[in-house]
Protein backbone atom coordinates (compact mmCIF):
# COMPACT_ATOMS: atom_id res chain seq x y z
CA UNK A 1 0.00 0.00 0.00
CA UNK A 2 3.00 2.12 0.55
CA UNK A 3 4.64 1.92 -2.52
CA UNK A 4 1.13 2.49 -4.17
CA UNK A 5 0.97 5.98 -2.28
CA UNK A 6 4.66 7.29 -2.98
CA UNK A 7 4.46 6.34 -6.81
CA UNK A 8 6.27 9.19 -8.12
CA UNK A 9 8.12 10.15 -4.87
CA UNK A 10 11.52 9.01 -3.40
CA UNK A 11 10.94 8.15 0.02
CA UNK A 12 13.39 6.34 2.78
CA UNK A 13 12.06 4.40 6.39
CA UNK A 14 14.72 3.89 8.76
CA UNK A 15 14.69 1.03 10.87
CA UNK A 16 12.52 0.68 13.51
CA UNK A 17 14.00 1.78 16.76
CA UNK A 18 13.03 2.77 20.37
CA UNK A 19 11.47 6.30 21.14
CA UNK A 20 14.98 7.39 22.54
CA UNK A 21 16.46 6.47 19.02
CA UNK A 22 14.03 7.67 16.42
CA UNK A 23 16.78 10.33 15.98
CA UNK A 24 19.28 7.86 14.41
CA UNK A 25 16.89 6.17 12.45
CA UNK A 26 16.25 9.58 10.88
CA UNK A 27 19.47 10.46 10.23
CA UNK A 28 20.35 6.92 8.58
CA UNK A 29 16.97 7.53 6.40
CA UNK A 30 17.86 10.65 5.28
CA UNK A 31 21.40 9.57 4.50
CA UNK A 32 20.01 6.83 2.35
CA UNK A 33 17.64 9.42 0.61
CA UNK A 34 20.78 11.95 0.05
CA UNK A 35 22.37 8.60 -1.76
CA UNK A 36 19.35 7.90 -3.70
CA UNK A 37 19.32 11.21 -4.66
CA UNK A 38 22.99 11.36 -5.83
CA UNK A 39 21.81 7.67 -7.95
CA UNK A 40 23.91 5.06 -5.75
CA UNK A 41 20.39 3.96 -4.67
CA UNK A 42 17.86 2.92 -6.36
CA UNK A 43 14.66 5.04 -5.27
CA UNK A 44 11.88 3.90 -7.61
CA UNK A 45 10.40 2.28 -4.45
CA UNK A 46 10.69 3.01 -0.73
CA UNK A 47 14.00 2.63 0.18
CA UNK A 48 14.84 0.62 3.63
CA UNK A 49 18.00 2.56 4.87
CA UNK A 50 18.82 -0.93 7.10
CA UNK A 51 18.98 -2.94 3.87
CA UNK A 52 21.56 -0.63 2.14
CA UNK A 53 23.78 -0.02 5.31
CA UNK A 54 27.23 -0.78 3.28
CA UNK A 55 26.94 1.86 1.40
CA UNK A 56 25.16 4.42 3.48
CA UNK A 57 28.03 4.03 5.99
CA UNK A 58 31.30 4.10 3.00
CA UNK A 59 29.88 6.86 1.81
CA UNK A 60 29.99 8.90 4.78
CA UNK A 61 33.98 8.78 4.29
CA UNK A 62 33.47 8.96 0.35
CA UNK A 63 37.18 9.87 0.16
CA UNK A 64 38.83 7.52 2.32
CA UNK A 65 36.79 5.01 0.29
CA UNK A 66 37.93 6.37 -3.14
CA UNK A 67 41.59 6.36 -2.17
CA UNK A 68 41.07 2.45 -0.92
CA UNK A 69 39.94 2.12 -4.43
CA UNK A 70 42.66 3.64 -6.40
CA UNK A 71 45.33 1.56 -3.82
CA UNK A 72 43.04 -2.49 -4.04
CA UNK A 73 41.98 -1.96 -7.55
CA UNK A 74 44.46 0.09 -9.14
CA UNK A 75 45.19 -3.22 -12.01
CA UNK A 76 41.79 -2.91 -12.73
CA UNK A 77 41.65 0.46 -13.29
CA UNK A 78 43.88 0.46 -15.90
CA UNK A 79 41.46 -1.70 -18.52
CA UNK A 80 39.31 -0.74 -21.25
CA UNK A 81 36.25 0.81 -19.22
CA UNK A 82 33.54 -2.23 -20.50
CA UNK A 83 36.23 -4.69 -19.69
CA UNK A 84 36.86 -2.99 -16.15
CA UNK A 85 33.20 -3.22 -15.49
CA UNK A 86 32.36 -6.86 -16.45
CA UNK A 87 35.71 -7.74 -14.34
CA UNK A 88 34.68 -6.12 -11.36
CA UNK A 89 31.06 -7.39 -11.36
CA UNK A 90 33.19 -11.06 -11.55
CA UNK A 91 35.34 -10.73 -8.89
CA UNK A 92 32.74 -9.04 -6.29
CA UNK A 93 30.74 -12.23 -7.30
CA UNK A 94 33.55 -14.63 -7.02
CA UNK A 95 34.27 -13.75 -3.59
CA UNK A 96 30.63 -13.87 -2.34
CA UNK A 97 30.73 -17.41 -4.22
CA UNK A 98 33.91 -18.50 -2.85
CA UNK A 99 35.48 -18.66 -6.87
CA UNK A 100 32.81 -21.58 -7.39
CA UNK A 101 32.68 -20.36 -11.43
CA UNK A 102 29.53 -22.60 -11.69
CA UNK A 103 27.57 -20.31 -9.22
CA UNK A 104 29.75 -17.39 -10.57
CA UNK A 105 27.74 -17.84 -13.76
CA UNK A 106 24.29 -18.63 -12.59
CA UNK A 107 24.12 -14.81 -10.70
CA UNK A 108 25.76 -12.97 -13.70
CA UNK A 109 23.83 -14.89 -16.28
CA UNK A 110 27.06 -15.90 -18.34
CA UNK A 111 28.93 -19.50 -19.34
CA UNK A 112 30.90 -20.87 -16.36
CA UNK A 113 33.70 -21.01 -18.85
CA UNK A 114 33.48 -17.30 -19.21
CA UNK A 115 33.79 -16.69 -15.35
CA UNK A 116 36.95 -19.15 -15.59
CA UNK A 117 38.37 -16.78 -18.44
CA UNK A 118 37.61 -13.70 -16.57
CA UNK A 119 39.56 -15.53 -13.26
CA UNK A 120 42.23 -15.40 -15.46
CA UNK A 121 42.32 -12.34 -16.38
CA UNK A 122 41.63 -11.25 -12.83
CA UNK A 123 44.63 -13.56 -11.73
CA UNK A 124 47.24 -11.86 -14.35
CA UNK A 125 45.92 -8.34 -12.65
CA UNK A 126 46.43 -8.89 -9.62
CA UNK A 127 48.42 -12.20 -8.71
CA UNK A 128 47.32 -14.68 -6.18
CA UNK A 129 46.15 -11.55 -4.04
CA UNK A 130 42.30 -12.04 -5.26
CA UNK A 131 42.18 -15.18 -3.62
CA UNK A 132 43.92 -14.64 0.24
CA UNK A 133 42.00 -14.21 2.72
CA UNK A 134 43.97 -11.59 4.14
CA UNK A 135 41.89 -8.13 3.23
CA UNK A 136 39.15 -9.86 1.81
CA UNK A 137 36.15 -7.78 3.27
CA UNK A 138 38.33 -4.58 2.06
CA UNK A 139 38.54 -5.67 -1.10
CA UNK A 140 34.72 -6.68 -1.14
CA UNK A 141 33.83 -3.30 0.38
CA UNK A 142 35.95 -1.15 -2.36
CA UNK A 143 34.40 -3.40 -5.28
CA UNK A 144 31.30 -2.76 -4.03
CA UNK A 145 31.78 0.91 -3.62
CA UNK A 146 33.48 1.20 -6.92
CA UNK A 147 30.75 -0.50 -8.78
CA UNK A 148 28.22 1.80 -6.99
CA UNK A 149 29.75 4.94 -7.70
CA UNK A 150 30.66 3.62 -11.11
CA UNK A 151 27.11 2.07 -12.68
CA UNK A 152 26.82 1.32 -15.81
CA UNK A 153 24.61 -1.06 -17.61
CA UNK A 154 26.75 -4.01 -18.64
CA UNK A 155 24.96 -6.28 -21.92
CA UNK A 156 24.79 -9.68 -21.20
CA UNK A 157 25.90 -9.70 -17.35
CA UNK A 158 22.40 -9.38 -15.08
CA UNK A 159 24.07 -8.56 -11.85
CA UNK A 160 22.45 -9.69 -8.74
CA UNK A 161 24.64 -8.71 -5.51
CA UNK A 162 22.27 -10.56 -3.30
Amino acid sequence: MLERQLRGWTASIGPTVGVTEVAKSLRWARHALELAGQGLIDGAKPIAAEMHMPIIVMMQERELVERAIERRLGPLLGVRPAQRHRLAATLLTCLECGFNATEVAGRLHVHAQTVRYRIRQLENLFGDTIHASAGRLELHMVLQAWLTLNAEPIAGDQLSYG
